[in-house]
C-alpha cells in the first residue's frame, strides 16, 4: 500500500536529543524568545546567497578543528572510540564533515529546484552551496538542518550512517529510513527540494504559511499541543518536516532536555541558527518568495499548458507570475519590475513588444504591494525564430534600489515548426490540428475524452466507457483535421487508414460536447459529422463515483455523490484525493509527464507517463477485475466483483 513519507524525528531520535547537553553561548537565549509561529522568516530561509563555498568550508573548519579520524580518543572507561565503533559495526577511519567529499550525479532544473547541479567529485561545502543555489534555500539553514538531524557539523568522529541519512529525509517515525534516499548529496538535495515543495504546494501538507494549525508537543498525543498561527512558509515547512513544537519544559531548558513530553527538533533548529548565524527574523528591505507561475496558450489566460509549452517560431506564450513581498519595503508599480536575469540586465531571449523594455518583462498589475502582500505579473513570451528548446531566468528588481534574492524562476519553451496539441486539455481540434498517439481532447466537463491509443485505435470514451472507436488500425500514427474539412487517421507513411468523409468543408473543427457527442462543425457552425453518442442533455451535472477497467486523463476526476470527496488526476501529474478541507492522499508524482491513470484488467491501478512507463501503481496485479470506488467516508477503495477490498488509501473519515 502506498504511504506518505513523513519527515520528522523518530521517537528514538527525540529521546536521544533530549539526553544531549549543549553549552550555551555567553549571551544565552531565553525560552521566552521563542515564537512558535515564526521560527525563521522566508526571506532568511529561502535566500540562497548567504554563504559561498569558502564561507561554508571555513565555518565547518571552525566547528571541528581536529578530527578524531582514527578514533583514538576515549569513549568510556578505557575503551577508545575506535573500539566502541568497531563493536557497533562502525570501525575507523572517521571522516568529519569538513573533510568529506563525494562523487555526485548531475541534477537538472525541475518545478521545485530551478537551478542545475553539475556532476563531479565535490566537498561537503561545495555540495551544500550547489544545492542552496539550485533549490533556492539558505546554505545556513541547510547547515543547521544537518546539525539538528545528525550532529554532523560538530561531530569529530561521525559514522557512515550519519551521512547516509544526513538530513533525515525519507526517515518516518514508524519505519526504517527509505534506502532510495541514502547518501549525503541525496539527503541534502532532496531535503532542500522538499522545502520548496512545501512552499509551492502548501495545500498538500498539514501546515502552510498564513494558516492556523494544531501542533502537538510530542508524538504522544496525550502530551497535548496548541494551535499555532504560521506566520510564513518557512516556519510551516519546518513543522511539515518535524511536526512538533517544544513544550514549556523544553523551553525552560533550551540547552538540555525537558520532561517526557518534550520534543526538541524545531527548538534546536531555532536555537542553533541564532547561536551560529544570528537572528532568523528578517530586516531585509527587498526580498520575495515565489507564489506560483503559469503558462497559457491564449492572451485571455484561460487555456493552460500542461507540459513544457510548444509553439511555432515567433509564436507567443502568455504567462503569469505571483510573488510575495517578504521585505520591509512597499513595492510600487512605478519602479518594481520582473526582469530577465542571469546575467542581470540581459536582453531577454523571449522579449516581446509588450515588455517594459527588452530586459524588463513586466511591471506588477497592482499599484502597490505592502510587506506580506502578493504581486501579480503578466506578460508574453515571444519564441525565437529558430527551432529548439529555450530557457530563461527571471528575477525581481526595485529599479534604482536593488535586485532581489534570486529564487531561480525560469520558463522553458519548445519551438517547433509542426505543432500538435500534445496531451492538451483542448476541447476542439481546429483546422490543421494534429492528434498524435496518446494525445487527447477533453470535453469542458472532463467527462468525454478522444484519444489515439498506441494500438492505433481512435477512441471516444464517455463516463470512462468506450462509446465510439475506429477499431485498432496497425501503423496508425496521427489524426489530422485537414484544412479541407476531412478528419483523417494517417499511418507513419502518410497512408490514410480512416476518414470522416467530410472533405469540401474548409475550416471545419472537431468539438467534444458536454452531452457526450463528438461533432465536426464547418465554418458556418453547421454539423457535418457526429459520433452520435449523446447520453444525456448535459454532463455538467453528472457525477462519476466509480472507475472500472478504463482510464483517467489529466483533468478528470471521480467524486462522492455529495461531491465532498474527490480524486483528481491533476494537470501537474499528481493524483490527489481531496477532502472538503484539504488533500488527504497523493501519489507525489507532480512535475512528471503523466499520460493517464489506468484501471487495468489484471487489477492493477497504474499511473503511466507519456512513454507508457509506470510512475506509480497499487501493487494489485493478479487480483483480476477490480473497480475503484470513491466512498462517501472519504476512502478510495479497489473492490473485486465479490465486493472484497484489495487496496485503499486509508483516508476513511479524514477531513
Amino acid at each position: 500500500m502506498a504511504r506518505y513519507i513523513k519527515f520528522y524525528l523518530s521517537v528514538a531520535t527525540i529521546s536521544l536529543l533530549s539526553a544531549l547537553v549543549f553549552s550555551p553561548p555567553a549571551s544565552a537565549l531565553s525560552g521566552s524568545d521563542w515564537q512558535a509561529g515564526r521560527i525563521i522568516d522566508d526571506a532568511i530561509f529561502f535566500n540562497p546567497n548567504t554563504m559561498n563555498p569558502g564561507d561554508i568550508q571555513t565555518f565547518l573548519n571552525t566547528k571541528v578543528p581536529v578530527c578524531d579520524t582514527n578514533g583514538t580518543k576515549i569513549y568510556s572507561g578505557s575503551m577508545t572510540r575506535a573500539e566502541y565503533g568497531t563493536s557497533r559495526g562502525n570501525p575507523p577511519p572517521y571522516t568529519c564533515l569538513k573533510d568529506y567529499s563525494q562523487a555526485i550525479p548531475a541534477k537538472s532544473p525541475d518545478a521545485y529546484c530551478g537551478g542545475s547541479v553539475s556532476a563531479g567529485s565535490k566537498s561537503a561545502a561545495q555540495i551544500i552551496y550547489d544545492v542552496a543555489q539550485a533549490c533556492g534555500v539558505s546554505a545556513k539553514a541547510m547547515i543547521v538542518l544537518l546539525q539538528k538531524e545528525q550532529s554532523l557539523v560538530t561531530d569529530d568522529w561521525p559514522w557512515n550512517i550519519q551521512y547516509r541519512s544526513a538530513t533525515g529525509y525519507g526517515c518516518p517515525d514508524t519505519a526504517p529510513c527509505d534506502a532510495e534516499y541514502y547518501g549525503f548529496f541525496n539527503q541534502v538535495y532532496n531535503a532542500a527540494r522538499q522545502f520548496q515543495r512545501y512552499a509551492k504546494q502548501p495545500n498538500l501538507y498539514n501546515f502552510g504559511g498564513g494558516r492556523t494549525s494544531f501542533v502537538q508537543y510530542n508524538p504522544n498525543a496525550g502530551c497535548g499541543g496548541t494551535d499555532v498561527s504560521m506566520q510564513n512558509q518557512a516556519t510551516a515547512g519546518l513543522y511539515n518536516y518535524t511536526p512538533y513544537q517544544p513544550n514549556v519544559s523544553a523551553l525552560n531548558n533550551l540547552y538540555g532536555s525537558g520532561d517526557s513530553c518534550g520534543a526538541y527538533g524545531n527548538r534546536n533548529f531555532w536555537r542553533m541558527y541564532i547561536d551560529w548565524f544570528g537572528s532568523p527574523n528578517s530586516n531585509i528591505p527587498w526580498a520575495w518568495l515565489y507564489e506560483g507561475q503559469w503558462a497559457y496558450s491564449n492572451s485571455a489566460r484561460t487555456q493552460t499548458f500542461t507540459s513544457v509549452p510548444t509553439v511555432v517560431p515567433g509564436g507567443k506564450i502568455y504567462v503569469r507570475v505571483k510573488a510575495r513581498n517578504m521585505g520591509t519595503q512597499t513595492w510600487d508599480q512605478s519602479f518594481f519590475h520582473l526582469a530577465a536575469s542571469r546575467p542581470m540586465d540581459s536582453v531577454g531571449i523571449f522579449a516581446d513588444s509588450t515588455w517594459v523594455s527588452n530586459s524588463r518583462a513586466a511591471k506588477m498589475l497592482e499599484n502597490t504591494i505592502s510587506p506580506g502582500g502578493i504581486a501579480t505579473f503578466e506578460f508574453a513570451l515571444q519564441a525565437p525564430n529558430a527551432a529548439g528548446t529555450y530557457s530563461e531566468y527571471y528575477n525581481l528588481v526595485a529599479e534604482g534600489r536593488s535586485w532581489l534574492n534570486d529564487l531561480g524562476l525560469f520558463f522553458t519553451v519548445n519551438v517547433n515548426t509542426a505543432i500538435s496539441p500534445s496531451n492538451s486539455t483542448n476541447t476542439t481540434l481546429g483546422s490543421g490540428g494534429i492528434l498524435n498517439k496518446d494525445d487527447y481532447l477533453l470535453s469542458p466537463d472532463s467527462q468525454t475524452v478522444l484519444t489515439l491509443q498506441k494500438d492505433g485505435n481512435l477512441t471516444l470514451n464517455s463516463n470512462f466507457k468506450s462509446v465510439w472507436s475506429t477499431g485498432p488500425l496497425a501503423g496508425a500514427s496521427r489524426v489530422v483535421m485537414q484544412p479541407d474539412g476531412n478528419l483523417v487517421l494517417y499511418s507513419l507513411n502518410n497512408v490514410p487508414l480512416w476518414n470522416s468523409e467530410t472533405s469540401g468543408n474548409p475550416g471545419s473543427q472537431v468539438v467534444l460536447q458536454t452531452d457526450g457527442n463528438m461533432v465536426i462543425y464547418n465554418s458556418s457552425n453547421t454539423p457535418v459529422w457526429a459520433s452520435y453518442t449523446i447520453h444525456r442533455p448535459d454532463h455538467l451535472s453528472y457525477i462519476n463515483t466509480t472507475l472500472g477497467v478504463g482510464r483517467l486523463y489529466p483533468g478528470q476526476s471521480i467524486e462522492t455523490a455529495d461531491r465532498r470527496f474527490r480524486l483528481i488526476l491533476q494537470p501537474d501529474g499528481n493524483l490527489v484525493l481531496y477532502s472538503p478541507t484539504r488533500p488527504t492522499w497523493a501519489t507525489g508524482t507532480d512535475g512528471k509527464q503523466v499520460s493517464f491513470l489506468a484501471m487495468q484488467p489484471d487489477g492493477n491501478l497504474v499511473l503511466y507517463d507519456k512513454s507508457t512507463r509506470p510512475l506509480w501503481h497499487s501493487s494489485t496485479s493478479g487480483r483480476g477485475s477490480l473497480r475503484m470506488i470513491m466512498q462517501p467516508d472519504g476512502n478510495l477503495v479497489l473492490y473485486n466483483n465479490a465486493n472484497l477490498p484489495f487496496w485503499h488509501t486509508s483516508t476513511s473519515g479524514v477531513l
